[in-house]
């Protein structure tokens, strides 16, 4: 009995380890996805950019910046990390036509 005992609290207390890791990433992530979302590349402090890595959202970092930016506003720092990650096809003028085009007949559709 005293080993059941023993091992229902062992379990119970890796279960409970396992969920506050699991509850501080998801926090980083957070944090790190609002960083990406109110500041521009140059604003991120280093620490910021460290966390970024950390919970892996440099992808999304780069495809905000792709997709929000003219090929014209985008900085040297800005293309490394869109090539980094193979977001070039969003600053060309082609794809950003049909989508405004798609966009376009999607707005036509909803009236």
């Amino acid at each position: 009995m005293k080993k059941i005992l023993v091992l229902a609290i062992m379990a119970l207390g890796i279960s409970t380890n396992v969920f506050a890791c699991f509850g501080n990433s998801m926090i980083e992530g957070i944090i790190a996805d609002r960083i990406i979302r109110s500041k521009e590349l140059e604003d991120i402090t280093k620490k910021e950019m460290k966390l970024i890595k950390k919970c892996r959202m440099e992808d999304s970092l780069a495809y905000k910046i792709a997709s929000s930016k003219t090929p014209e506003e985008i900085t040297e720092k800005e293309m490394k990390l869109i090539k980094k990650h193979g977001y070039e096809f969003l600053l060309s003028d082609e794809f950003r036509k049909q989508i405004k085009k798609e966009m376009s007949k999607n707005l036509e559709k909803m009236e």
